[in-house]
């Protein structure tokens, strides 16, 4: 691998803990967007974001964004309604990427960003 930009799905379906994870999407943080979405035309984010607002009301706030990444869920979901949305990621890097985010009218699209691992113990 020479870059981030070279970082794709075999990679990312080949981690096997949550080091491997972490190490990898720390890695490719800065460019995820930019590469790998823009790359493959990535859409699942924003057909995430339909289904979910079809299915529950904003009176469900706030909202959980498991594996939130980049934030490019919770982006898609602000741009459709007025949701208070917190994430959880296991990057770090990723967070930083999704905690730059802002929702049309300025305001920050998650309220707080905490790092998990979803895989250990409560």
């Amino acid at each position: 691998m020479n870059s981030d930009e070279d970082l794709d799905l075999d990679e990312a379906y080949a981690v096997e803990t949550p080091d491997d994870n972490r190490d990898l999407y720390g890695r490719w943080a800065a460019t995820y967007e930019s590469g790998f979405a823009t790359r493959h035309a990535y859409v699942y984010h924003e057909r995430v974001a339909a289904t979910f607002t079809e299915s529950v009301g904003p009176d469900d706030d706030p909202v959980l964004d498991i594996g939130c990444g980049t934030g490019l869920v919770g982006e898609a979901l602000r741009a459709l309604g007025d949701w208070t949305i917190d994430g959880l990621d296991l990057s770090p890097e990723m967070l930083d990427e999704a905690r730059g985010k802002a929702a049309e009218d300025g305001s920050p699209v998650y309220r707080d960003l905490h790092v998990a691992d979803l895989t250990a113990p409560l």
